[in-house]
């Protein structure tokens, strides 16, 4: 089933964008064209943000979990750790960069598919 997002951005590009924007066989009633042009805009681009919003939910990034240690972190300071397990500290480092790698790859390729798309 898809998310109640994914639905309402349906039913706005398939339903409400082809009546919005149908042009002159809209009676707008006593909104003025400059409003009715405004509205048509501004609904234009909340269903591309919607899109995009939903593309980055979708799309997402996917970080790895680190691994539980052999030892009960949670009975020890973080002075502690690091003096008596740097292992720990070097493996949570490496892990921390990996997720900083990702995260900017992520980025980067969000960024230029919004620069294709424009």
């Amino acid at each position: 089933a898809a998310s109640p997002l994914e639905s309402l951005n349906t039913g706005l590009l398939d339903v409400f964008k082809p009546l919005v924007t149908q042009g002159s066989t809209i009676d707008w009633a006593s909104c003025e064209n400059d409003q009715s042009a405004e509205f048509k805009s501004d609904f234009d681009k909340f269903t591309v943000e919607l899109s995009q919003g939903i593309q980055s939910l979708s799309g997402g990034i996917d970080l790895p979990s680190p691994e539980p240690p052999d030892i009960d972190l949670r009975t020890l300071s973080y002075n502690e750790i690091a003096k008596d397990h740097p292992e720990l500290v070097s493996k949570y480092e490496a892990l921390l960069e990996q997720w900083c790698h990702l995260i900017e790859q992520y980025l980067e390729q969000t960024l230029e598919s919004q620069q294709k798309e424009s």
